[in-house]
């Protein structure tokens, strides 16, 4: 389950030259920090100095927050471990701010980092102290170039499961892979793993492109719940409110959680339709 090690000798600035493909496997490194929001209105007013601090870094990828209820979520990749480190000690200070025990205006739930066993190695001095869980990159693809920037307006479906049978899963993730890069509006899609939990990291250009998405797997993912393979904890979908609204009556019935984008975001990648 470990997954597949990949050589980045490169520093960040090299792996993110004008033009260059985005780990085309799926290889990149994601950071997925979760909090709850003591008092919504302060934290809110902070985002936008996470944002202009991010924008500077060379190895981020995409940056922006959703936020569901009390819940805050922080959308944002990079292109590797090293540029992970460089962005929590770029934004230190105002993590300090926000998560202070006596005046912060949220706290910490969790935080996990998905990306290539290779990669994860370089934080974990960094993250553990924060507790942070690792998912190591299985397979996926990308459709994604660096090197401009683009709208932080597209949508993430994130579901987490149970591995019940690993050999069985492990048969046919690749079948979900090559079934969905026949989909015209999928940006990345791929698994990580991490002990019995299976996420899948996947993004699409649009409401109307996860519902199409949805349509071509779940007549494949449902004999894996049914038959006990793997077990759904949970589903979220995150990007602009008019999108969430489109997706609803596929996603209700799935117990979906809806995160919607709050404030101001950057992408700073293309792709073949934005």
């Amino acid at each position: 389950l470990e997954g597949r090690k990949r050589d980045r000798s490169c520093n960040v600035e090299e792996e993110v030259a004008m033009g260059s493909v985005l780990s085309a496997d799926c290889g990149f490194c994601t950071v997925q920090p979760r909090f709850t929001l003591k008092d919504k209105e302060r934290a809110v007013e902070m985002l936008a100095a996470f944002v202009d601090a991010t924008r500077s870094e060379a190895g981020c990828v995409y940056y922006g927050f959703t936020v569901c209820g009390s819940k805050l979520f922080c959308r944002e990749a990079y292109v590797s471990g090293d540029a992970v480190k460089a962005h929590l000690e770029n934004v230190g200070s105002l993590l300090q701010t926000l998560l202070d025990e006596n005046n912060g205006p949220a706290s910490l739930d969790s935080i996990a980092i998905h990306g290539p066993a290779v990669e994860l190695d370089k934080v974990r001095e960094m993250c553990d102290p924060l507790n942070a869980t690792y998912f190591t990159f299985h397979s996926g693809f990308t459709n994604v170039y660096l090197g401009r920037e683009s709208p932080h307006s597209f949508c993430t479906i994130q579901p987490t499961f149970k591995l019940l049978k690993a050999d069985e899963f492990l048969e046919v993730a690749g079948n979900f892979v090559n079934d969905t890069k026949k989909e015209a509006g999928c940006i990345w899609y791929g698994w990580t793993i991490s002990d019995d939990k299976v996420f899948c990291r996947e993004a699409y250009r649009d409401g109307r492109a996860v519902d199409d998405h949805l349509k071509n797997v779940l007549g494949k993912l449902g004999p894996l719940l049914d038959s006990g393979v793997l077990e759904l904890e949970s589903f979220e979908i995150h990007g602009p409110e008019t999108e969430l609204e489109k997706v609803k009556p596929t996603c209700d019935p799935l117990g979906a959680q809806y995160f919607a984008i709050e404030g101001e975001g950057f992408a700073k990648f293309a792709t073949s339709f934005f």
